[in-house]
């Protein structure tokens, strides 16, 4: 629901941009090579920032229902996630024992 309410309104922090309806992602003018989970991932994260996402509550927003996935999954993906944003790495934040968030 939250990436739906977001689709017609481009996410962004300084030169990070995420067009959710042409499922880009770009820091400046160079794209970010983000897989289909990655870039929901993110894209959750920038819809509100600063709020703490829990790993259930990642997974029940990016998996379809019907896929089980383990908690650390998404240690997994944010870890990859981090790595291909570069200087925007150190804003997906972890709140050991709550979940992650996007820190402007």
């Amino acid at each position: 629901a939250v990436l739906k309410r977001t689709a017609s309104q481009p996410l962004s922090y300084n030169d990070l941009k995420l067009d959710v309806a042409a499922k880009r992602a770009t820091i400046g003018t160079t794209d970010l090579q983000l897989t289909k989970t990655e870039f929901e991932i993110l894209a959750l994260l920038l819809s509100k920032p600063e709020t703490v996402f829990s790993r259930a509550s990642i997974i029940s927003v990016v998996w379809p229902s019907h896929v089980t996935v383990l908690d650390r999954s998404v240690d997994v993906y944010i870890a990859r996630l981090r790595k291909k944003l570069g200087i925007y790495s150190e804003n997906v934040v972890s709140r050991s024992g709550y979940g992650y968030c996007f820190v402007k």
